[in-house]
């Protein structure tokens, strides 16, 4: 008897959030946090349940419990969530809000070959750095110090945002010379939601040299963060 009380009291609570006044622009980023802390977890499905099966108090925000986008609230909004959550992140069934657009990134531009020499202010030439500035929807990140070929055609990167993890798989065009040297390169990631987020990047001379460290770092981005993340290296053409 003690545990069905529990159990009620979770379920309550986890849906103080939900009943209200509606609010039109309630639903932000991807659909299924029903009751607003935040998260996608169990508390939702305890929501949803509660509301379609047990007290059937009303629900402030149709379109995050519409989880599937079929403008209905049933039981494969459930199911949906509880996939998500515990079972295949991989094949989501969760569908964005209304006039969402999903993340995406860009390589704007890039400069060097780079003079080794630095301010001793500066990162130096062995610091392989990731700077960034974060506004609340849009990611500004330089790439400090990457290494390539000293002469390309150009200089590019294939990059993925999945699951709030990025990465970016950077390579050159047309290596046209036996030397290595260092570039910035600027990128730019919009529509960002607040929250936790892995960033990678790959280099075409690191990444496929084995034990040899490719930058990886969590950073939980908020608006008006600035930071960076450095990996120093002490091989060429770093560390000149």
């Amino acid at each position: 008897m003690k545990k069905v009380l529990f159990i009620l009291t979770v379920i309550i609570f986890s849906c103080a959030n939900l009943y209200g006044q509606p609010d039109p622009s309630c639903c932000e980023g991807m659909r299924g946090d029903i009751n607003g802390n935040g998260d996608l977890d169990i508390t939702d499905i305890t929501c949803l349940i509660n509301h379609l099966y047990l007290s059937h108090d009303p629900i402030v925000c149709f379109e995050e419990a519409d989880v599937n986008a079929d403008g209905e609230l049933d039981i494969s909004d459930i199911t949906c969530i509880i996939t998500e959550v515990y079972i295949d992140k991989m094949s989501s069934c969760i569908q964005p809000c209304p006039g969402y657009i999903e993340p995406f990134g860009s390589l704007d531009s890039y400069n060097g070959c780079k003079s080794f020499e630095k301010a001793a202010d500066t990162v130096t030439s062995a610091d392989d750095c990731l700077m960034y500035e974060y506004d609340g929807m849009t990611l500004n990140m330089k790439h400090v110090n990457a290494g390539f070929n000293c002469c390309v055609d150009n200089l590019g990167a294939h990059i993925t945002i999945e699951d709030n993890v990025i990465t970016l798989d950077e390579y050159e065009i047309n290596p046209n010379c036996y030397c290595l040297c260092l570039y910035d390169l600027y990128y730019v990631f919009y529509n960002l939601l607040p929250g936790e987020y892995t960033i990678i990047v790959k280099e075409p001379y690191v990444y496929s040299i084995e034990g040899r460290e490719e930058i990886e770092f969590t950073v939980n981005l908020q608006p008006g963060l600035t930071g960076g993340y450095c990996v120093e290296r002490l091989y060429y053409p770093w560390g000149y």
